[in-house]
């Protein structure tokens, strides 16, 4: 796998003399003898040289007004050297520390593909229809304990559901396995990426409960604002939507009036009259650090969790457009790691489980850390496959998380008992400082941690596996095949229907 490899004088100098050097911050490195931040570096590499400085953030941009453009680039990865890859497994070392030309890595994105799903069907709707949203079954009933991470039963391979539908091409003829593994990684993220006419039709339900606050009598001066997976363009097809309702008066600097159960009850039945949802389908979480109302859109089918008065959910979503701009790599990455979360159960911070900034925030870091991604040396966009096994292996196998908090601006780790402004109740979960305010750990509740890592390094296993034996095979192997299924093979029909659904709805 990918370590951390020093970089020579050459390529730090020739990294120092681009026009974009003006854009990059250091490292925290000058801890020099005042003992205030301890830092917890991976295993050393051979050379003393430092690592280069990462990427600064970019001025926030405005949250993207629509999806951002698939991530699919038509030039494949180099293929590493026959001393990069044995029987299957990855030496990412070796393959990341020949220079290249920056220039030539570039990413080219194509233009946008039209959508055509054949099961979506063709018939004309009409103002009378009816059309009624997938059923997946009430609202589960937020469960404190931790999960077991073993594939929920919803996502467990069925006998008549094809259990790899990201493999519409064969790519057993590549170069090289990690070839093969990065073709595949943009086959999957390809399948899931949010269509169109799912954004369009989250954009209308948000605006419909918009419009709802506006015209009622309790809510009028109260701001609703969407953030998360939708805001950032991450969602799966069958995520749930965040919102948060703030009113004025505490955005002014008044209370927050949404305290307890009646005002969270208060807001649902505002829901049942505006027909927006049922309210016996509802759950209200109250006596929580973030109350929540969570209910089903009668029209949509999707699931929609509403805050009440915070700020932090629309301030993350500049950070996420400033990192995805320094790392187009990173969205794809991010909604792998989500997915194969979601299929195990680990992805609801309420059992545990880490959330999707998290999740961001932990990729980003792996970014910012790996000094051939920092020397331009390595184009993550080029290297999907290597960089999703570098992710399982680093907080699989080599991240130390009980004594680790990971902190991104500035980049570094640092030691648990050295963070300012953080008192670490428990050692056993992940700390991950937010960017955006010091004081606030934002995985501090993932009393599953050891469970999610133990998660990431069996992945790592299974696909170091996977890959060895169809080496082995090579043009022998049934095509076409798969690597993903390891670890990502299950049942998406929820996908399929969730997708049918919004389509009906936007076509009619």
């Amino acid at each position: 796998m990918i370590r951390k490899a020093r970089v020579d004088d050459t390529a730090a100098d020739k990294l120092a003399a681009s026009t974009e050097a003006e854009e990059f911050i250091s490292f925290d490195m000058d801890g020099g003898d005042d003992g205030e931040e301890e830092e917890i570096i991976l295993p050393p590499s051979k050379s003393p040289t430092p690592p280069p400085p990462p990427p600064s953030l970019p001025a926030p941009p405005a949250p993207p007004p629509s999806l951002p453009a698939a991530a699919v680039f038509r030039e494949p990865p180099t293929a590493p050297r026959h001393d990069q890859v044995s029987n299957g497994h990855f030496n990412a070392s070796a393959a990341s520390t020949a220079p290249s030309n920056p220039a030539s890595n570039r990413p080219v994105l194509p233009p946008k593909p039209v959508v055509a799903d054949d099961a979506l069907g063709s018939r004309k709707r009409t103002v009378d229809d009816q059309i009624k949203p997938p059923t997946y079954g009430p609202l589960r009933k937020m469960n404190k304990m931790p999960v077991g991470g073993d594939i929920l039963p919803e996502w467990q391979v069925t006998r008549h559901e094809d259990p790899t539908p990201w493999i519409k091409a064969d790519h057993s003829k590549s170069s090289d396995i990690s070839v093969w593994l990065h073709k595949e990684v943009v086959d999957f993220y390809e399948m899931v990426r949010p269509r169109e006419f799912e954004h369009a039709m989250r954009s209308r339900l948000v605006e419909k409960l918009r419009r709802a606050l506006r015209t009622s009598r309790n809510y009028r001066d109260h701001d609703l604002e969407p953030f998360g997976s939708f805001m950032s363009g991450l969602y799966l097809p069958t995520a749930d939507m965040d919102l948060v309702v703030c009113a004025k008066r505490w955005i002014n600097g008044g209370p927050s009036e949404f305290f307890g159960m009646k005002p969270l009850r208060n807001f649902g039945k505002f829901l049942s009259s505006c027909r927006i949802s049922n309210y016996s389908t509802m759950e209200f979480i109250g006596h929580a650090k973030v109350p929540l109302v969570k209910y089903i859109d009668t029209q949509t089918g999707l699931r929609v969790d509403i805050s009440f008065d915070r700020l932090d959910g629309p301030q993350a979503i500049k950070t996420f457009a400033a990192w995805k701009e320094q790392y187009p790599a990173m969205p794809i990455l991010v909604t792998m790691i989500k997915h194969f979360l979601v299929m195990r159960g680990l992805n609801e911070p309420v059992n545990g489980g880490i959330g999707s900034f998290t999740v961001t925030c932990m990729v980003v870091s792996m970014l910012q850390l790996m000094p051939q991604v920092q020397s331009r040396n390595l184009v993550p966009e080029h290297h999907l496959g290597e960089m999703l096994m570098e992710f399982f292996d680093l907080y699989g196998n080599r991240f130390d998380y009980t004594n680790t908090a990971i902190r991104l601006n500035p980049p570094g780790y640092m030691h648990k008992t050295k963070v300012p402004d953080v008192v670490y109740k428990n050692r056993d979960r992940l700390s991950v400082i937010d960017p955006n305010n010091p004081a606030n750990d934002i995985s501090g509740g993932s009393s599953n941690a050891g469970r999610i890592l133990g998660e990431f390094r069996y992945a790592y296993q299974r696909l170091q596996k996977r890959m060895a034996e169809l080496s082995q095979l090579g043009s022998r192997a049934s095509q076409p095949t798969s690597i993903l299924e390891a670890i990502y093979a299950g049942n998406y029909s929820s996908f399929r229907n969730q997708r049918a659904h919004l389509r009906r709805l936007h076509d009619q």
